[in-house]
């Protein structure tokens, strides 16, 4: 299997000559490798910051894949990247690394570096122990023990702990876009033999949307393409929630994910509380229910007058062959 790579950048510059490299239209092209991360539902992970405590920009790319050092060289966000050394001044110091492993970082060394000096960018592979000693501690930092192996998606780009405010702005814009494009032109031309990718998983063929993932294809009928978005949980058009291919209806304006591993994640609209998947859980009440953690939840019931009713409610899904979801109400 594939070890991911990493890109990784630290370059010294005041804070307000951070905020105008973002500014800058090169920096379009981080807007752009974020956009196509969710579109395509990968496994990436990008962040683009400003560390007080270092003075720096900090930037870093982990590509799920182990894209190679010749390729990533050649993508504009990179170019961006090194691009910042026209916003430097001074005795700042910048340096860019591109590494074949982002989870072994000092066993594995890089496959080229560079530094960045006001005005310049030089390619310079030969690192320091101090460097790279510098840079793992910059990785475990502010990736691995906060964000680890995150999806770069809609909700996590808001943060902006890891994604720059204006950046997330053009991220919508571009995903905003490419759906003005897919209604104009794609859609109404869509057919059997030619049917249209929407975004990760959902297809349209000109009579109905079709869910995909390796082993299943779930027809989706009755949902309208046009109002169909992607979201961080699976998709909605204006009347329909999809995770996962199932499918139930209520307004997704009111839908809350409630998350926790992979195996007991609970849903809640204005009206249920749902398990891991989809099936509502009877009597519940969505206006009180209260996520624990993985795997256990309350929710209050308010019952005859004066007197409350606890209802604590948990999954089991550790058995490899079939799920089990259960239920238990103490007074």
């Amino acid at each position: 299997m594939t070890e991911p790579s990493l890109l990784i950048a630290s370059i010294s510059m005041k804070v307000d000559a951070y905020r105008r490299f973002i500014a800058s239209e090169p920096t379009n092209a981080f807007a752009e490798a974020a956009a196509g991360i969710i579109v395509n539902g990968e496994d990436d992970f990008l962040t683009i910051r400003y560390l007080k405590t270092e003075g720096a920009l900090f930037a870093a790319y982990i590509f799920r894949w182990g894209d190679r050092s010749d390729e990533i060289m050649e993508r504009p966000y990179f170019k961006a990247l090194l691009g910042a050394c026209m916003f430097m001044e001074g005795d700042e110091h910048g340096r860019v690394i591109i590494s074949p492993g982002a989870l072994n970082f000092l066993s594995d060394g890089i496959e080229a570096a560079f530094v960045l000096t006001p005005g310049a960018s030089t390619r310079a592979d030969a690192v320091t122990d101090a460097e790279m000693a510098h840079f793992d501690t910059l990785l475990n930092r502010h990736i691995f023990e906060g964000f680890c192996h995150r999806l770069v998606n809609l909700e996590v780009i808001k943060n902006p702990q890891i994604f720059p405010t204006e950046l997330c702005e053009r991220v919508e814009a571009l995903l905003e876009k490419r759906y003005t494009k897919l209604h104009a032109d794609r859609i109404p031309a869509a057919t059997p033999l030619s049917p249209v990718r929407l975004f990760n998983g959902y297809h349209y063929n000109g009579h109905f949307l079709i869910y995909t993932e390796p082993g299943q294809i779930r027809p989706l009928v009755g949902l309208d393409p046009l109002s169909l978005r992607q979201r961080d949980w699976g998709a909605s058009d204006s009347r329909h929630v999809v995770i996962g291919g199932r499918v139930i209806t209520t307004d997704p304006e009111t839908f809350k994910v409630h998350q926790g591993d992979e195996d007991s994640t609970f849903y809640a609209d204005a009206n249920h509380v749902y398990g891991p998947a989809l099936t509502p859980f009877p009597d519940s009440d969505p206006g009180s229910f209260v996520y624990v953690d993985a795997g256990f939840s309350v929710t209050v019931h308010v019952g005859m007058p004066g007197t409350a009713q606890r209802c604590q409610t948990w999954a089991q899904l550790r058995e490899p062959t079939r799920a089990f979801i259960s239920s238990h109400c103490a007074y």
